[in-house]
């Protein structure tokens, strides 16, 4: 699924100033702490923090593929350490064993 995803991101930002990232990407939730997505989007280059240079402080959306193990922490405490994220607006949660895609904006 994540792949699917990836690639459909990059498919629609093509010619933007936005790019699609995988869930190689580390999300910093602040200087010291950070998350994996399934993807993200960051629009123009990438930030980090100094004290966490691998992580992107600066994403517009965040993709979460749900599973029956990460449903409840994707939907509640991930969600809630997302939030902090000041650049962050979009929230879309996959649900892969039914049609179901929510989309949540900030």
């Amino acid at each position: 699924m994540e792949t699917i995803v990836g690639g459909e991101l990059r498919r629609v930002l093509k010619n933007r100033p936005c790019n699609a990232y995988n869930s190689d990407l580390k999300i910093a939730i602040n200087e010291e702490k950070y998350r994996y997505a399934e993807a993200s989007v960051i629009c123009g280059p990438v930030e980090y923090f100094d004290e966490n240079p691998e992580a992107a402080k600066n994403p517009v959306l965040i993709v979460e593929v749900l599973s029956e193990s990460s449903e409840s922490y994707d939907r509640g405490e991930k969600f809630k350490k997302y939030r902090q994220i000041p650049t962050f607006r979009e929230y879309v949660l996959i649900e892969q064993r039914f049609p179901l895609v929510e989309v949540f904006l900030k």
